[in-house]
């Protein structure tokens, strides 16, 4: 872990960067459902019910956002939820915080690669996405819209294994 904080400091890669974390797919939670018809001003407090509906345990266990893909036929809104359990990112979120990085954006990994693309061809500032592993953490950093870095960084900790939201095969 050491290792991999060291590197993030020394590839100067700018605090304030914005940072995708991309989660293995198994961890993360992706839903979508329909409102009936609503209010704007109280979407929010029916989508926080619908999540407790849609997650596997306490909302207060999980990571959440949601956003509006749209409208129904009878008034209501389709809601897209993604979620993933705070236990899953504490530690790589805590070395990125030693960095002077924080998560913009934390989606499944393959979610996560096709972002960072997405921004890298059509933004010119910067991007890191940092990908999890059970022995290692892969990083890809775009600097002003090019890519700079592509780097594995294996983990020899077996608090990291014990932790990580990625099992050995």
């Amino acid at each position: 872990l050491q290792e991999l904080s060291a590197f993030l400091i020394a590839s100067r890669i700018p605090a304030g960067v914005p940072v995708t974390l991309g989660v293995p797919r198994g961890e993360f939670i992706l839903r979508r459902f329909e409102t009936p018809p609503v209010k704007a001003r109280n979407l929010a407090v029916l989508v926080g019910f619908e999540m407790d509906r849609h997650l596997p345990g306490r909302r207060e266990d999980f990571l959440c956002g949601w956003r509006v893909d749209g409208r129904t036929t009878d008034g209501g809104y389709h809601v897209r939820l993604g979620a993933t359990r705070k236990a899953a990112i504490e530690r790589p979120a805590a070395l990125l915080r030693r960095a002077t990085l924080a998560p913009a954006s934390i989606q499944p990994e393959t979610f996560a690669l096709a972002e960072l693309l997405r921004r890298a061809s059509g933004v010119k500032g910067d991007a890191l996405l940092v990908d999890l592993g059970y022995t290692s953490v892969g990083l890809d950093f775009i600097r002003k819209g090019r890519p700079e870095l592509s780097w594995i960084v294996p983990i020899d900790d077996s608090q990291w294994w014990d932790a990580s939201p990625v099992h050995a095969a």
